[in-house]
């Protein structure tokens, strides 16, 4: 965590620090574990202690659809809205791969001719030509009416790329003139629409930890390979941190037994004893003993590793049970 100490001060006025901490950073589960669905673990991270956090899990990490769209078709189809003075359309002679490229209208002066799509959070990219009167006629692209290209005069086959965040967006592309002269071939065209959209789907664990937590209890519930969490500040009102996620996906195994239960009869008890030891000093022996008993019922602490600091948890849950 990055710490900075800003000192404020107004002639004779008491001076005040205050100290500025990073974004908080997950430490568990943050990649390659292995927990087991049906049991209680925790999430962990790092960040200011004064702070707020919000916590969610997904278990699709990575579930991502790519669509293109080359325009080889007869015309834009139901994903389209077009408008303004003349419609877009489909046409064959000018496009940067296969036959056609979708094309503004033919529209004469003070005219524009736009066309929209909506799509969801991820990466979008398609390739853009322009011929028009340069500074004066002109193409443009928006999301969500936010300019990203402005061009004119001659423009050569070129990629433009963004990322998208989440929710929908609406992509517009526009061909605009001024009063008077036509340069070029009067129009822009695109081709090559790529739209990349990620599916992974976010669940709270917590909404709002209490200040000052860096950890929360979580059970998963479903076996998968796709797990992550992720955590970020609360910063009062509406307003939250930038997310920081586990560094890689980790995967949560068929489950049902309770911590402790080290021998996996149901049962936490002296008979668990010589195989929370093995669990302990022997990983890979146990590992090799136990097949689908999982010898993170021995983390009993939760931070995602077997240690001496479980020892205590399983003493307490051994006397307990």
């Amino acid at each position: 965590v990055t710490e900075t100490n800003v000192t404020v001060s107004s002639g004779d006025a008491t001076q005040l620090d205050v100290q500025m901490y990073g974004a908080p950073e997950i430490t568990s589960p943050n990649g390659g574990e292995t927990l087991s669905a049906g049991v209680e673990t925790s999430v962990t991270w790092t960040g200011n202690p004064a702070a707020q956090f919000h916590v969610q899990y997904t278990d699709n990490y990575g579930d991502f659809e790519t669509t293109t769209d080359n325009f080889e078709r007869g015309a834009l189809g139901p994903l389209y809205t077009t408008g303004g003075d003349a419609i877009w359309f489909l046409m064959s002679g000018t496009s940067h791969g296969g036959i056609n490229a979708a094309r503004a209208g033919d529209i004469g002066d003070y005219d524009d001719s736009w066309m929209t799509r909506t799509v969801g959070p991820g990466d979008v990219s398609f390739w853009y030509r322009v011929s028009s009167e340069s500074g004066w006629d002109f193409f443009n692209f928006y999301v969500d009416d936010d300019r990203k290209l402005h061009l004119s005069g001659e423009v050569g086959w070129t990629l433009y790329s963004t990322i998208l965040s989440s929710g929908s967006h609406e992509l517009k592309w526009e061909y605009t003139k001024d009063g008077s002269t036509s340069n070029g071939s009067d129009t822009a065209w695109i081709d090559d629409l790529e739209i990349v959209t990620d599916n992974t789907t976010w669940t709270d664990i917590i909404d709002l930890t209490t200040p000052g937590a860096m950890s929360t209890p979580w059970t998963p519930s479903t076996p998968g390979v796709d797990y992550k969490v992720r955590v970020r500040s609360y910063t009062g009102g509406s307003n939250y941190g930038e997310w920081d996620e586990s560094d890689a996906t980790f995967e949560v195994a068929e489950g049902g037994y309770q911590l402790g239960d080290l021998n996996c009869d149901t049962t936490v008890d002296f008979d668990d004893v010589p195989h929370f030891v093995q669990a302990l000093v022997d990983p890979a022996g146990y590992d090799a003993a136990h097949g689908s008993c999982d010898r993170m019922l021995a983390n009993m602490n939760g931070d995602a590793a077997v240690d001496g600091r479980d020892v205590e948890g399983f003493v307490a849950e051994l006397v307990g049970g």
